[in-house]
């Protein structure tokens, strides 16, 4: 699996988040586990590598409601077949990662979550509510009302695209911005397709309750690089201008976006490019992306750290007292 000295620089929507919110947080998931994986590998680079694997419960939560719901796209089988087989595999990886089976060498990328890892007490009523959080999702996803011309194109043979769970190849999940550079941009859209009067309409699900000082009329980045995405992978789809977007909230069903226009591309170009120059700006090397970590600060606001992953290897925190320093 060796691939180089160093990664590639690449931008996604995900990585902005983070760079945003802790330089060395993003220093670790980006930069200081490369190699992780290789048998000589320093023992912290591997521990790194280990740490980047595990999920917080509600990534997890989240990661099933949309493998749930892209079962039920791709295959049309009943809700309650689905909800049963998620219930089944999260049962599954709760006992796997109890094991910490992703601590045995070789396994680092075996399913784990970080309250295990780090030896966490969560009450079994908390997993209970993430659980009927999850199932709530997909029960009222067959409900939405996006359902009928979704299976209108895909009857007729349309475009229709349904994000792979399992999907590894990243390559699969790469366009290039040419705007902006010639390094891979990765945007993966939850669904789209194409409806009868050709607009491509963009879904992004979200497990969580609806955003109360956003207007409903205004895509987020993520949404406009899906647009850029399916465009550049399709070039035979309509125009970006005959894209609508939207996040849908999939308890209650709500959504968030609007067809694109002109500004909303401006904004996205302009958002991009900006974080893309202070992502290189802390570079040593930029042309073959060497990042040292004591470029990378670490966060000033300390209360967020006992939730990260990498706690353990970060100096912000001291192991010890269980606490930032």
């Amino acid at each position: 699996m060796a691939l180089g000295p160093h990664p590639e620089f690449s931008w996604s929507a995900s990585r902005a988040r983070t760079f945003r919110y802790c330089r060395r947080q993003y220093w670790f998931q980006y930069y200081g586990h490369w190699n992780g994986w290789e048998d000589g590998a320093p023992e912290r680079t591997r521990t790194v590598y280990r740490l980047k694997q595990l999920q917080s419960l509600a990534t997890w939560a989240g990661s099933s409601v949309h493998r749930g719901v892209a079962t039920m796209l791709a295959t049309e089988r009943p809700v309650e077949d689905v909800v049963e087989e998620i219930h089944q595999r999260m049962r599954d990886e709760y006992r796997n990662s109890v094991r910490l089976g992703f601590r045995k060498p070789r396994r680092a990328k075996t399913f784990g979550l970080d309250v295990h890892e780090y030896g966490q007490d969560v009450p079994r009523e908390r997993f209970a509510r993430m659980w009927e959080k999850v199932k709530t999702c997909l029960e009222t996803f067959p409900d939405l009302p996006h359902q009928t011309a979704y299976r209108a194109a895909r009857a007729a043979g349309g475009f229709v695209h349904v994000e792979d769970p399992d999907e590894r190849d990243f390559d699969a999940k790469r366009f290039v911005w040419d705007e902006i550079g010639d390094f891979p941009i990765y945007a993966i859209p939850d669904m789209a397709y194409q409806r009868a009067d050709d607009t491509v309409e963009i879904l992004d699900w979200k497990t969580g309750w609806p955003p109360t000082a956003r207007p409903k009329d205004e895509p987020t980045l993520q949404l406009v690089l899906y647009a850029r995405f399916l465009k550049a992978r399709h070039p035979r789809l309509p125009g970006i201008h005959d894209f609508e977007v939207a996040e849908v909230y999939l308890p209650d069903g709500q959504r968030f976006g609007a067809r694109l226009d002109e500004a909303h591309l401006e904004r996205a170009t302009r958002a991009v490019a900006e974080s893309v120059e202070a992502m290189r700006a802390l570079l040593e090397d930029p042309v073959r992306n060497v990042a040292s970590e004591e470029r990378f600060d670490l966060i000033e606001d300390r209360r967020g750290c006992r939730w990260c992953v990498f706690r353990a290897v970060c100096p912000a925190w001291d192991a010890d007292a269980g606490e930032a320093r």
